[in-house]
């Protein structure tokens, strides 16, 4: 989160087991900026797959960024995409290909192994 804010982007941590996601966005129109500014993390992360960066699309009224520090895959890939507000998946681990392949049709912006060291 600290370091959505030192790009400019208002946000704000949810409390508790939030069905929306784990930080929000308190500037609607941060969505496309947000999304732009991981896409370009994307790649110092993920270098072999540069070609499954997805393009962000997603811009519900209340948007969340969700959090993961396991491998991401299946059902909890599903409630992802199910739930309207989650704009983009940051993930300590990895993201399953199926599961990449569901966030990129939903217009869900992702990045998998980040360092823990870069959550703060």
């Amino acid at each position: 989160m600290e370091k959505l804010r030192d790009q400019g982007f208002a946000c704000q941590e949810t409390y508790g087991n939030n069905v929306n996601g784990d930080i929000q966005l308190l500037d609607d129109t941060d969505v496309s900026g947000v999304q732009t500014w991981i896409l370009s993390q994307y790649q110092m992360f993920n270098p072999k797959d540069a070609s499954l960066q997805p393009q962000p699309s997603r811009a519900p009224s209340e948007p969340h960024l969700e959090i993961k520090t396991s491998y991401l895959c299946g059902q909890e890939a599903e409630w992802i995409v199910r739930k309207e507000t989650i704009i983009a998946v940051v993930s300590a681990s990895r993201i399953s290909r199926p599961s990449q392949k569901k966030f990129i049709e939903a217009g869900i912006t992702f990045l998998a192994n980040v360092p823990r060291s870069e959550f703060s």
